[in-house]
């Protein structure tokens, strides 16, 4: 079994916390490039790590660049005009129908008592 100190220990996996989500808007989500938004490359998160003097640990920075993917990956994904939600499920005009009916069925009921 490799010692905690060991190099190649395998870290335990690291959960999103509000410190990463401050980092990452300092940081800024993404960079323009000559086709518009990219993500923001392991160069530009180094440099940033390196001018604020922050001690990360490769999950974390891992992190902050997968951030910085899926914030231009649903940025340009949101421009189609089909685009679900980010929020919550996609609900069908059938499925917001019966939600109605049944929500005033219930309103009917507490009507009668």
């Amino acid at each position: 079994m490799l010692q905690d100190n060991h190099p190649h220990k395998i870290p335990p996996p690291v959960k999103l916390a509000p410190y990463l989500l401050e980092y990452s808007f300092e940081l800024g989500l993404f960079k323009n490039g000559a086709m518009g938004m990219t993500p923001l490359d392991w160069v530009d998160i180094s440099a940033w790590i390196n001018l604020m003097n922050v001690d990360l640990h490769p999950e974390e920075i891992k992190i902050l660049r997968e951030l910085s993917y899926a914030f231009v990956s649903w940025t340009n994904k949101a421009k189609e005009q089909n685009c679900p939600a980010p929020y919550g499920d996609e609900l069908t005009a059938t499925v917001k129908s019966a939600n109605i009916k049944e929500q005033m069925k219930r309103f009917r009921q507490g009507l009668k008592k």
